[in-house]
């Protein structure tokens, strides 16, 4: 049975699981022109008291709405004069930027994990300072995510990871670097292992990840001035031009990278394009040969293993691979991963 997003069903589930960390916090959804019938506002009755009572508390939340409305983006906030926090969704969400080829209602899902259980419930994750925040609010939505959909998760937390990766090289702005602990969540740490962590666990857990997995400050400053060649390169022709010049030159840039953190944004942005089908972008197809893409294959498994990066670029070895043979050989690398042979020798 396939999974259909239910704001209302995901709050009330989400309130009872984790009602200790989500006082002050209201969960909010709305219909794009429905009015004040297209309203839910769930969260717990003091929450509820205040609002009705704090008039200051109810312009914070309608200007949150206002902007999510204009946007199309659910967001996390905070009001620092109450103490107020909010998450506010609506039905009217543009999913087209990270949503390429992926399944909507398992973004939605993603999304909300996000901003409520990492942005709200995960400690500091609407106060701490830079990168933080979104280190935390990925670390808890992937863990979660994985946790729900098992191993059918780890498609979309790959897509995501890509997505950061591409965000920040073709922004020039490392907001939302968050790819790494995405990649180490989804590659070394199983399902089975977080099927029965209890939720404030698994706060923690986030937390812990969050810090341990934050991009270098130095790694991140050289990255960004390494790759300056793909800002404003979002679009599929830009890719594509001059025989696709950015893409080899991308490859290029991060095998040839001294630093672990340049080689393993570069190659984590480029990992996708290996793909014999390749990768489509706004409905354009972009795709190399198949001697290209199994020589850049090696070429990054390689200077993967150089760097001690290898266990986040299983994927590297299985999307040169034919896609009917990609499941089989990804339980195998999986299999492999959680159950190490004992050396002999």
């Amino acid at each position: 049975m396939s999974y259909k997003f239910d704001f209302n069903k995901e709050a009330q589930n989400t309130l009872e699981q984790y009602g200790f960390a989500l006082s002050n916090t209201l969960l909010v959804h709305f219909k794009a022109n429905a009015g004040r019938e297209g309203l839910s506002v769930l969260c717990d009755d003091d929450s509820r008291k205040k609002t009705v009572e704090d008039v200051e508390v109810r312009k914070f939340l309608a200007h949150r709405i206002e902007k999510v409305r204009k946007r199309r983006a659910p967001e996390a906030a905070h009001h620092a004069a109450s103490g107020m926090r909010s998450v506010v969704f609506s039905d009217d969400m543009d999913l087209s930027d990270i949503g390429d080829g992926q399944d909507p209602d398992k973004i939605r899902s993603f999304l909300f994990d996000h901003e409520t259980l990492g942005h709200c419930a995960t400690a500091g994750g609407l106060t701490d300072i830079d990168i933080g925040c979104e280190m935390k609010a990925d670390s808890s939505a992937t863990l979660h995510h994985i946790k729900r959909f098992k191993e059918d998760g780890a498609e979309l937390a790959e897509h995501i990871a890509w997505f950061r990766a591409m965000e920040m090289l073709t922004h020039n702005n490392a907001d939302h670097m968050t790819a790494q602990v995405i990649d180490h969540i989804i590659y070394n740490i199983s399902p089975q292992a977080l099927s029965a962590t209890n939720p404030k666990d698994m706060l923690e857990r986030a937390d812990n990840l969050a810090a341990d997995h934050r991009p270098p400050s130095l790694g991140v400053e050289k990255a960004l001035s390494t790759y300056t060649f793909l800002k404003g390169n979002t679009s599929p022709t830009s890719l594509m031009r001059n025989d696709m010049e950015l893409l080899h030159k991308t490859a290029s840039t991060a095998l040839q990278s001294p630093d672990w953190f340049s080689f393993y944004i570069g190659a984590r942005f480029f990992q996708p394009f290996l793909k014999p089908e390749g990768v489509t972008i706004q409905d354009i197809n972009i795709k190399l040969d198949e001697d290209t893409r199994q020589n850049y294959a090696d070429r990054i498994m390689s200077a993967a293993y150089k760097f001690k990066l290898n266990d986040l670029f299983i994927q590297t070895q299985i999307n040169v691979r034919d896609i009917s043979e990609r499941p089989a050989l990804k339980a195998q690398v999986l299999a492999a991963r959680n159950n190490p042979q004992p050396n002999t020798a």
